[in-house]
């Protein structure tokens, strides 16, 4: 038998924007005030840590990677095995905490493998002009840290894309960081344009919540989740429930 990941990896995979806004907001239907409340608590947490100098980086990586995949549990419960689990289940991503931080430690570092060239860039080019007049500053930055920039922007987006499915891998396929990292890579590559579309839809969605004055973020943030974890499950599956060789409609339609 072929799984989903499989199968999507060696020929590749529609992405199904519409298909995952509409199961992904039955998933949030289904247990709203459960979403809307653990967002509230999350947003409390953050901003109180953020208060904190020097902890904000430190909870950037080792806590809230956790705190963000308590949505992906309910959103498993209530899309796969069709139940509203109780409150707690939402911090039971603290119970994969070794995967989940060394998935974001490994992000950090080839992040700032990407972002290395525009540090030295930038760094030698302050060197040198630091007695250069405002031309010679903008000639050289225009055809040197600008283009860098560019490039390194560029990079920055595509390892976000590329890696966006490395937790879920590494927590519901039971991989190691480093393989749940290359095999998200590979599987969005195979439809990486797409997956870039949905992900900035995701993404002004989740946003969208400042419009009204940032309480519209305990709506959209978990929103925008749900819709990520549909897409999951139609692109990856879920093992145990990602067989293509058998008829699978209907799996993951959301509570009713």
């Amino acid at each position: 038998m072929t799984t989903k990941l499989e199968q999507n990896l060696a020929h590749g995979y529609e992405v199904k924007i519409g298909e995952y806004l509409s199961k992904g907001f039955d998933i949030f239907k289904a247990n709203a005030g459960g979403y809307i409340g653990y967002t509230v608590l999350y947003m409390i947490l953050s901003s109180i840590i953020n208060l904190i100098p020097f902890l904000n980086l430190f909870a950037s990586i080792l806590i809230s990677p956790c705190l963000v995949f308590g949505f992906h549990l309910v959103s498993k419960s209530i899309h796969v095995d069709k139940v509203v689990p109780p409150f707690g289940e939402f911090f039971r991503g603290f119970d994969h905490f070794s995967k989940l931080i060394l998935i974001a430690l490994l992000s950090f570092l080839g992040y700032f493998i990407v972002a290395l060239p525009i540090i030295i860039t930038i760094g030698v080019s302050a060197f040198t002009l630091q007695d250069a007049n405002a031309k010679e500053i903008f000639d050289t930055l225009i055809g040197g840290p600008f283009f860098v920039v560019v490039l390194t922007i560029c990079g920055f987006i595509y390892l976000g894309v590329s890696w966006f499915f490395a937790s879920l891998l590494a927590v519901y396929h039971n991989m190691s960081a480093w393989e749940a990292l290359e095999t998200s890579r590979k599987l969005i590559t195979r439809n990486w344009f797409m997956m870039f579309v949905f992900l900035l839809l995701v993404g002004i969605i989740a946003v969208s919540g400042v419009i009204l004055f940032i309480i519209g973020l305990v709506v959209t943030v978990p929103i925008a989740l749900c819709y990520v974890f549909a897409a999951f499950e139609d692109i990856v599956g879920i093992p145990g429930n990602d067989v293509t060789d058998y008829n699978i409609e209907g799996i993951g339609e959301g509570l009713s």
